[in-house]
């Protein structure tokens, strides 16, 4: 017969084996098992170089938004979504829970970074760039009588290469 245990939520469980290695672990230990566990994870080159180097640029995902698949499978939906998406001016997007709770400043939520009279002017002189080059993009491609939902494609991935800075303030993610 084998013993049985009753756990209360929120309790852990350990087995007496378990408990006592531990128990004999110090804080050294433990990090240097971190250690060896990490040291035999396999990761691409490419997945090594983002995590040497956060601020290395890297392509767009390449599955499609779910505005991309909407384009493609509804030509009237399409036309739409390419419009709002070239003339849809860019706006940041703000916490302003520190501001309702006297907490702290207004922040951007994408970065948590506070609002400064720098970073308003830095968006303020990006969004009107992008803007403009977005609408040039759409009318363009309006004249040269590409369809729709390739617009939608283009759009977007012009978004993508924009800077970081600016994407992170919005925040632009158009695959989540």
């Amino acid at each position: 017969m084998t013993q049985s245990t009753i756990v209360q939520p929120g309790q852990a469980v350990a087995s007496p084996a378990t408990q006592s290695r531990i128990q004999s672990h110090q804080p050294q230990t433990i990090a240097a098992n971190a250690a060896t566990i990490a040291d035999s994870v396999a990761i691409s080159e490419t997945a090594r170089a983002l995590a040497d180097n956060p601020n290395i640029s890297h392509e767009a995902t390449p599955q499609r938004s779910w505005i991309s698949e909407n384009a493609h499978s509804d030509p009237i939906w399409a036309e739409k979504a390419a419009y709002e998406l070239a003339k849809g001016p860019d706006q940041p997007l703000l916490d302003i829970s520190g501001l309702v709770d006297g907490s702290g400043p207004i922040r951007y939520t994408g970065t948590g970074q506070p609002v400064t009279a720098e970073s308003k002017a830095y968006f303020e002189q990006e969004a009107s760039r992008v803007a403009s080059e977005r609408m040039a993009l759409y009318q363009s491609e309006k004249a040269n009588g590409t369809p729709a939902a390739e617009i939608v494609d283009k759009l977007i991935a012009y978004m993508d290469r924009q800077p970081k800075r600016y994407l992170e303030m919005m925040p632009w993610r158009p695959y989540g």
